[in-house]
């Protein structure tokens, strides 16, 4: 499986407007297709933006703060369930029109780099700007290592 990597939102954003030309999108693994996995990302940051409606208990937040998080950061990449939601939100299945999924994302993409302000994340707390910018990179990278185009895998 390809590993992608975005050091940046500006790059990870870059990719993502890549798959507009795409057809034949499907994903290497796993029960979601595209557009759920893009309206995932998407959930995820609006809720930065916007404030997620629920927290992970206390001990999960400091484990995932303390351990979890550092290594994301230090290797540049994170691997994660690529089909766990984004807690507190029902994001159900969108069904799967890519269009609408690709103009969600980079609706939340244009909002983030916007937004006055960021909500602490529901797992990982408090974030700078450019962190929370390099955490969405390597989610969006993650997400995007299992997309194919045509069976191949997506490179942007």
């Amino acid at each position: 499986m390809s590993r992608l990597r975005f050091p940046s939102l500006a790059e990870a954003t870059h990719a993502v407007h890549r798959l507009e030309a795409l057809d034949g999108l499907d994903l290497a693994h796993g029960t979601w297709s595209p557009a759920r996995a893009l309206h995932h990302l998407a959930a995820s940051i609006e809720c930065s933006v916007h404030g997620f409606p629920t927290r992970k208990s206390w001990p999960v937040r400091a484990l995932a703060r303390n351990l979890i998080l550092p290594k994301f950061m230090r290797q540049g990449f994170m691997r994660h369930d690529l089909e766990m939601v984004v807690p507190g939100v029902d994001e159900g299945d969108p069904g799967p029109a890519l269009g609408p999924a690709l103009a969600r994302l980079l609706a939340a993409l244009d909002d983030f780099r916007a937004a006055p302000a960021l909500a602490p994340h529901a797992v990982f707390g408090e974030f700078t700007r450019d962190a929370y910018d390099r955490y969405h990179a390597m989610h969006i990278a993650d997400h995007l290592s299992i997309f194919r185009a045509r069976g191949e895998p997506f490179t942007p």
